[in-house]
């Protein structure tokens, strides 16, 4: 799973200019994304190691799927007119787009060559966005769960 989420972070970091559109970050990998608003005032993208699965391919080989999920977040900033972040959709909007530019990078079969011998078999993004965390602290999070699959020698 380390490895996974490295790969995946550093495939982040890696894209070419522009992947993202207007977008720039530098992922990071954590075991526990916790930060508080006024930490989430710039663009955070977390990576982190989610679960492993195994199955018998044939003798002496596995299927390991594991499990990583990047996290997109940032505090969305009170509008000049001073009304409500969660109405003003534009900022929201350009998150959202961020999210689904990620999933379609990492979703690229060239993008993780060096990691994984299979594709994504699946990438997830639900629910698209935490209601929670934008009613309560007005912070926008979104979590893509992608499960990767590899190949591996049994020991």
């Amino acid at each position: 799973m380390i490895e996974a989420a490295e790969a995946v972070k550093d495939a982040l970091n890696n894209a070419p200019d522009g992947t993202f559109g207007d977008h720039t970050f530098t992922a990071i990998r954590v075991y526990r994304p916790a930060f508080t608003p006024a930490q989430l005032a710039d663009l955070r993208v977390v990576v982190l190691p989610r679960a492993a699965n195994r199955s018998n391919l044939a003798r002496g080989k596995w299927a390991v799927a594991p499990e990583v999920q990047v996290g997109v977040m940032q505090q969305l900033t009170r509008p000049a007119d001073g009304s409500d972040p969660m109405l003003d959709t534009d900022q929201a909007d350009g998150l959202m787009f961020l999210v689904e530019a990620i999933g379609d990078y990492l979703g690229d079969a060239a993008v993780l060559r060096g990691y994984r011998q299979v594709g994504p078999q699946l990438i997830e993004n639900d629910p698209a966005w935490s209601v929670e965390h934008m009613a309560e602290t007005g912070t926008f999070i979104s979590v893509l769960t992608l499960t990767l699959g590899k190949a591996k020698n049994k020991r």
